[in-house]
């Protein structure tokens, strides 16, 4: 994997301001400009990176590589999409919390079978729960968009005209 990194210092006199572009592996590079490697002097060790500035670049990288990616992947969800995620989540919920109030009746340890069958229930109420929350934090976040609500960080008329405009639910990624 290469890695390309600049260091945008001279235009706008800010030392250490981090664009990283990786190359290969997991296409993050999609979206990002094409800059050539140079054979740049290496820095001097008071002028090198620190991690901090170095993490905080990363940190760019990824939120605009996820936002992309979900962008591609979801152009945009229904409200009943998202609906009948939290009513799945909330159904799971329920039969695990059950699922572990049976295993408390009797007098007796419960058997492996029930134990497994526990095991299952908790597991499905995880995926789902964490499923809607990764969900939500990405609506909260504006990396979807719900059809028929507007983004608040769209002026008033673009989100009438984006709301006309698509009706598209999943992209093919």
């Amino acid at each position: 994997m290469a890695v390309t990194s600049l260091f945008d210092t001279e235009r706008n006199g800010k030392r250490g301001t981090l664009m990283s572009l990786l190359s290969g592996g997991f296409g993050a590079t999609e979206d990002a400009p094409d800059i050539p490697e140079t054979d740049a002097a290496p820095r001097r060790s008071d002028d090198r990176l620190r991690m901090q500035e170095y993490l905080r670049g990363l940190d760019m990288m990824i939120r605009s590589t996820e936002r992309a990616q979900i962008n591609q992947t979801l152009v945009k969800v229904s409200p009943h999409e998202v609906q009948a995620l939290v009513e799945k989540a909330a159904k799971a919920k329920a039969r695990y919390l059950a699922s572990a109030l049976d295993m408390g009746n009797g007098e007796g340890m419960p058997d492996t079978g029930a134990t497994k069958a526990l095991e299952a229930e908790r597991q499905r109420h995880a995926e789902l729960d964490a499923g809607l929350r990764a969900l939500l934090d990405e609506m909260r976040r504006g990396n979807v968009q719900v059809e028929g609500v507007a983004d608040e960080s769209a002026e008033p008329g673009e989100a009438a005209s984006a709301q006309a405009g698509g009706h598209n639910h999943h992209g093919d990624a």
